[in-house]
């Protein structure tokens, strides 16, 4: 474990996540929302790519269900698509925010209702602090 590379990639991840907000509002004035989805989904493809080509690494898919695999694979370009027109909408660090708060209620029910984990002081903490606005 590299912990060097891995604070350099977070590090990066920030800044990326930290700009999309300005680089959505920016390309607004060229690009419609759904254009901008799909130009960013085509460079993460090719980035991806890319990527395994240099590592060499294989990909492969064992058994799977097709319907989650057309769920997982629908999930992520439908909550670009709303994450792109909530930031043309209102503020894009609201944005980010009601973006992570979301997520986090949606795995702690998820994780109460299906996977019938307890609620903790922990659990409890971290939601009641998210949920300040």
């Amino acid at each position: 474990m590299n912990k060097t590379k891995g604070f350099i990639a977070l590090l990066g991840a920030a800044l990326v996540f930290s700009l999309l907000g300005f680089i959505i509002r920016s390309l607004d004035k060229y690009f419609s929302s759904s254009v901008q989805v799909s130009l960013r989904a085509l460079a993460t493809s090719a980035i991806l790519v890319c990527w395994l080509l240099y590592k060499r690494a294989g990909f492969t898919v064992e058994k799977y269900n097709k319907y989650a695999m057309l769920l997982y694979l629908l999930v992520g370009p439908i909550g670009t698509i709303f994450f792109t027109e909530s930031v043309l909408q209102i503020k894009a660090a609201n944005s980010v925010f009601y973006l992570y708060l979301s997520s986090f209620a949606l795995s702690f029910a998820i994780s109460s209702l299906i996977f019938k984990e307890g609620l903790g002081v922990k659990k409890l903490t971290s939601l009641v602090s998210q949920s300040w606005d």
